[in-house]
């Protein structure tokens, strides 16, 4: 068969060839399934599927194409997500390709700081990004082997001679020498200087300038402490049932997890408490403590995620806010984690929560095969749209219900908590078109600051009693001692 030819255009290029292990097995799921996502053109070149067109060839499948149309900074953006979502990369490797986008984005005479702007496509810090550019400069083979993962970005500075080793104690001598007395001893005056910052990367690029610029002092790096658990409020009268113990929490046996934090969507029921825990942490974060959307990768680090049966994925936050680079490196290390339960025989789940749910539709191919770990989740208060600007800024309730029937996923969950009025034939067809595996009810566990209307215990009751016969899980929390049907799990104190 004679198959149109196509070079691969320089934007393609940017990430590593497939491995021959690699390749192969995609030969095979072509050869036996076809071509399912088409070759993406750009001004006449192969944008993205360069592998994919080859193993089309191989087994002489006619492919199919689409065009992208858009500018360079476009192009690279399209090509990074695509390539992002497929394969895993190392912090030195994100920012080796940081640096080719942004001599890209040099060439096509983007404006602005392109530095920056590569930095922040592939989810690491600046000086990440400046370090890699400085290594591909004065040793190129290195540069290479972080590129293709075989060195950290770190041992390869060091290397390359670019930075220094955190130093190591001196060994403690058998004998000590004699010390001087102390009218002979040279005057010594010691300067301390303490810098904080935000996070690891911008730390370890100042101490290597710092290193080279003073070679002779003892300069050092000290990772912060680990983060201290909040101390849990004094609850009112009328919450201490739901503060006994974790199964009186929205999410049973659940902790969060956050490598990022901060929103912008100002809900008022969650908002005070969000800032408030948010407060406890500044001494930790300035960012955490004006509650403004910001990255914390040293969290993505082994270790870091909580080992409890429920993991709640930035749940400080809002998976919208989050840069798209950033999402798949989050993405990454939560499959590394399922895989490791795999091999241990445990069982863990993870919620992505958005209320702008069409966020995660891009991010749902990269977990193929891992759909019985991962739920999605999305708050739904009511069906009104109505007045609904004045409670929150997040997507209005008929939107994120069209988005979240849309997303194509097998695990879904609704939190109905707080509810405000709703009308019962409108928002229990919404739910159960939807189809999710649970829904969380509850009244507003705090006092409203806005005059919210609030639907009736029968309007509760009735809505829980369609879904409990559609076979869906109700669970109950902040119920106020209402009446509900029989099959609602009601937490500890309802």
């Amino acid at each position: 068969m004679e198959m149109e030819k196509y070079e691969p255009h320089e934007f393609a290029t940017l990430f590593p060839a497939m491995t021959q292990e690699e390749y192969t097995r995609l030969c095979d799921d072509i050869g036996e399934h076809g071509l399912i996502e088409p070759i993406t053109l750009w001004r006449g070149k192969i944008l993205d599927g360069v592998h994919r067109w080859k193993a089309c060839r191989a087994c002489d499948i006619d492919p199919r194409y689409q065009n992208f149309t858009g500018s360079d900074a476009e192009a690279l953006a399209y090509v990074w997500s695509k390539n992002a979502a497929r394969r895993h990369h190392t912090t030195g490797q994100l920012a080796m390709l940081g640096d080719e986008i942004r001599e890209r984005l040099q060439e096509s005479k983007a404006g602005g700081d392109t530095t920056q702007q590569a930095a922040k496509l592939v989810g690491v810090s600046r000086p990440s990004v400046d370090r890699a550019s400085r290594l591909k400069k004065q040793n190129p083979a290195l540069a290479e082997k972080v590129r293709t993962g075989q060195k950290s970005l770190h041992s390869a500075m060091i290397e390359a001679g670019l930075t220094h080793p955190k130093p190591k104690a001196d060994p403690v001598p058998e004998e000590q020498e004699p010390v001087e007395p102390v009218e002979q001893q040279e005057s010594k005056r010691v300067w301390r200087l303490e810098i904080t910052f935000d996070n690891g990367d911008d730390a370890n690029a100042a101490l290597d300038m710092m290193q080279r610029a003073y070679p002779g002092a003892d300069i050092t790096l000290t990772p912060p402490e680990p983060e201290p658990e909040p101390p849990k409020p004094t609850a009112t009268p009328e919450e201490q049932s739901d503060t006994k113990s974790t199964t009186g929490h929205m999410y049973q046996d659940a902790k969060t997890w956050s490598p990022f934090k901060g929103c912008t969507f100002d809900c008022s029921y969650c908002k005070k408490s969000f800032q408030a825990q948010a407060k406890r942490q500044k001494h930790n974060c300035g960012k955490c403590g004006d509650y403004r959307p910001h990255q914390h990768p040293e969290r993505l680090g082994e270790g870091r995620i909580p080992k409890s049966q429920i993991v709640f994925v930035c749940g400080n936050s809002d998976i919208s806010m989050i840069p798209e680079g950033y999402m798949y490196r989050i993405l990454s290390a939560i499959k590394d984690r399922i895989d490791k339960n795999r091999a241990k025989g445990k069982v863990q789940t993870f919620y992505l929560q958005s209320k702008s749910p069409s966020c995660m539709a891009k991010y749902l191919p990269t977990l193929k095969g891992y759909e019985k770990e991962i739920v999605c989740v999305t708050t739904l208060e009511t069906n009104r749209d109505a007045g609904y600007s004045a409670i929150s800024k997040a997507t209005k309730p008929s939107i994120r219900y069209e988005q979240f029937k849309n997303l194509q996923w097998e695990r879904k969950i609704i939190t109905i908590e707080p509810a405000i009025a709703f009308d019962v034939d409108t928002f229990a067809d919404w739910i159960l078109s939807i189809k999710p595996e649970a829904i969380w009810l509850g009244y507003n566990s705090r006092t409203w600051d806005e005059d919210v209307e609030e639907p009736t215990p029968e309007e509760m009751y009735d809505l829980a009693d369609r879904c409990i016969k559609a076979g869906i899980v109700v669970k109950g929390k902040s119920l106020r001692n209402i009446k509900m049907p029989e099959g609602t799990i009601l937490t500890q104190g309802e």
